[in-house]
């Protein structure tokens, strides 16, 4: 397998898997520092404070290659050639 064609496969789903575990920090529970009435305002300054700009990163890429036609697109190959190679 080429090893161009690999490290793609792996970014995909490295990038969606970190976007999928980074989607449940609200912040709220380990870094309670941010006080606000509103709970928009309260997630946003959690992670705007808590989340290095990489994390923003994968998630907004995990995001895109997660989302709609994008899935069937990138992330399903991805998969794919990520099986193959581990059986290889």
């Amino acid at each position: 397998m080429e090893k161009e064609l690999f490290e793609a496969a792996k970014f995909v789903t490295d990038m969606a898997k970190r976007s999928s575990d980074l989607a449940k920090f609200d912040g709220v529970r380990r870094n309670p520092a941010i006080k606000t009435d509103s709970l928009e305002e309260l997630y946003k300054g959690s992670r705007t404070k808590y989340l290095s700009d990489d994390d923003k990163f994968a998630i907004m890429i995990g995001n895109f290659f997660l989302s709609g036609e994008n899935y069937q697109k990138y992330y399903v190959p991805a998969k794919k050639i990520m099986v193959k190679a581990v059986s290889e």
